[in-house]
Order: C-alpha cells, then structure tokens, then sequence
C-alpha cells in the first residue's frame, strides 16, 4: 500500500511541474490556462495527499512488522512451553506409577511432619516433585485425609470413602493425637501392595451413628469410647432444626436436662434447659466427658487442672494448646459470679 502511494506522489509531482509551466507560458501568450491551471491545482492537491500518506504508512509498516516478529517470538515460546507439558504429562504417563513409589519411598524414609500443615506442605512439595496430583480433607476431629496419584481424578477427596477407590496412588491418614502418620501405596491393578508405616497398624473400625456428617460422626465414636456407659445413640443424633432448616453439620438434644449442641464435630456447646437449674460441679463433669470426646490424650489431672484455670479466669474465656473455652455465668445478689449458664469448647485444628 505504502508502494502504490509513494508512486502516485512522484507521478503528481511531475503532473504538477508540467502543467504548472504550461498554465504560465499560455498565460503569457494570451491563451486560455483554465484547463491547465485546473490540472496543475489537482495534482499538487494529489502530491500533497500522497507525502502525507506515504509518511504516516511507513512508521506503522514499521511497528507491524516489529509486532508482528513479537507475535511470532510470543507464539513460539508459547509453543515451547506446550511442548515442555506435553514432554512432562509423557513423562508422569510413561513413569506412571514409578512417580507414585518414589513419592511414597521418600515421604515414608524423610516424614518429619510434627502437625497436619507440615505434612500438608511436604506432601504438596514431593507431589509437584514428581508430577503427581494430590488432595486432602479435612475431618474437623484432628484427623485429615491425603491422596496421591497420577491422575487428577483419582487424586481427588470428596468424602473418606473417597480413599478406597483408584488403581494405583498412596493415601495417608493423618492424626498426630495417635502418633505418626498412616502412609498407605495401594495398588488395584491385582497386585496387593498396601503397607501402613504407623506405629500401630490396627485403626478403629467407625461406626455410622450420624451419617450426615464425618465430622460429627467421628466425634461420636470418639465419645461413645471415652464414655461406654454414657453413649451417643442413633435416636440422639438428629440435625439441629433452627432458622427454619435442618442444619445437618449441627446435631442437638437433651441429655441429664442439659441442652447440647454439636457443631461439624469440633464445637460442643453445653446449656441448661428451661425451668432446671445445675450446679457449677455439674457443669464440670460434663466438660469433662465432652472434651474427652475429641480425644485429645488429656487425662483426668489435666482436665481437673484446666477447670481451675478457668474458674480462676476473670472472663473465663480461655485458651489452652489443643482446645478454647468460652464459659458464662450469672451474676448473683452479691454481685459477684455465681452459677454457670452455659459453656462452649471448640477444639483447635
């Protein structure tokens, strides 16, 4: 385009120069110019159009053609970049479940996770190490679920059942209250290949007592073996019916006329029903058999030990390594605290 402009610039040009000394010698000799003078004014009209034509195409010819080469030096890298996941993809698929021993080789031989994020962070590091995919969940009782493999759905966490189906990945359970995590490789392609590299490889059989919830359920096994004489039945476990709904991560009922509300299997609140009134020492041993429930390794002293705090706590608002406390009591004639409410314990993840 810039070609075709630069060319009708030089041709009205001479155009121009033409007829412009030709207008000057008609008029000279007395002739009629008109014709020549109209010629002479549209080409220098035409030359003026096509300089400034030509002048402003070159400098964008210029800065096509410089995004254009970015175009291609972006789509190349682009290309460069594809080519290099396809090249690991290949490699993950060729290695296939070489990938998922080496993660379980080194995570069983260098496991120095302390807590539930420390080991979430070495999991999510060996996992991008090898090209693996990886999830978790997170039961709300302290206990949380990995699973890895090659392949993003089989990797995937949506409930604990979840970690029983796949071919070929490792899944680990773990709970810190029991000691080291439970590191299991599995392998469904008909060769059993499971190993647990915990320190005890018996895990309790759970109990579906309230099926809405893991966490909640989990609580409940937990309590009703901290308490085989006091347990959480079936009959007990219903959701929450508050605000119009069913809350199905809350269950709530009456027991020895206290009001109790599980919330999600990490929350036990603990209140007086209407028209009945409970001593402080009442209120304490049902912290007690409540807080046993979350299974923290916390003995009877211990227990003993931390209720004292709390009494002694000005707000009675407290919070301890493994659980808080908030705790309310009403103010009596003598103007000084005198009879528990309600209390709440929530453990910490």
């Amino acid at each position: 385009m810039s070609t075709f402009f630069a060319l009708l610039f030089v041709v009205a040009f001479v155009v121009f120069i033409v007829f412009f000394i030709k207008s000057i010698k008609a008029k000279k000799r007395g002739y009629d110019n008109k014709n020549y003078r109209i010629i002479w004014i549209v080409s220098l009209a035409v030359f003026l159009i096509s300089f400034v034509i030509t002048g402003v195409l070159n400098p964008v010819t210029d800065e096509t053609d410089l995004s254009t080469r970015v175009e291609n030096d972006t789509s190349n890298e682009d290309s460069n970049i594809a080519e290099s996941q396809d090249a690991d993809e290949s490699a993950v698929s060729s290695n296939g479940y070489e990938a998922v021993d080496k993660f379980y080789e080194e995570l069983t031989a260098n496991n120095t996770a302390t807590n539930s994020d420390d080991l979430s962070k070495q999991v999510r590091e060996l996992a991008d190490k090898y090209g693996l995919y990886h999830d978790s969940k997170n039961t709300g009782l302290g206990v949380r679920y990995f699973k890895i493999a090659t392949d993003y759905d089989e990797s995937r966490v949506i409930s604990n059942n979840d970690i029983d189906k796949g071919t070929y990945y490792v899944y680990i359970i773990a709970d810190f209250t029991k000691g080291s995590p439970e590191i299991h490789l599995v392998d469904n392609t008909g060769n059993a290949k499971t190993e647990d590299t915990s320190a005890d490889n018996a895990s309790d059989d759970i109990e579906i007592i309230y099926e809405l919830n893991d966490g909640i359920n989990e609580y409940i096994n937990h309590f009703n073996m901290a308490n085989p004489d006091e347990p959480i039945t079936k009959e007990m476990a219903i959701p929450y019916y508050h605000h119009g709904r069913d809350h199905e991560d809350q269950i709530k009922y009456i027991v020895d006329e206290f009001e109790i509300v599980i919330t999600g299997g990490s929350e036990v609140y603990i209140g007086y029903t209407p028209d009945t009134s409970h001593t402080n020492d009442e209120y304490k041993e049902m912290f007690k058999k409540y807080l046993r429930g979350f299974d923290l390794g916390l003995t009877d002293d211990d227990m003993n030990s931390d209720w004292d705090t709390i009494m002694n706590n000005s707000t009675h608002n407290v919070k301890f390594d493994k659980y808080s406390i908030d705790l309310s009591m009403s103010i009596g004639a003598d103007k000084e605290f005198d009879r528990i409410t309600y209390l709440t314990i929530t453990k910490k993840n």
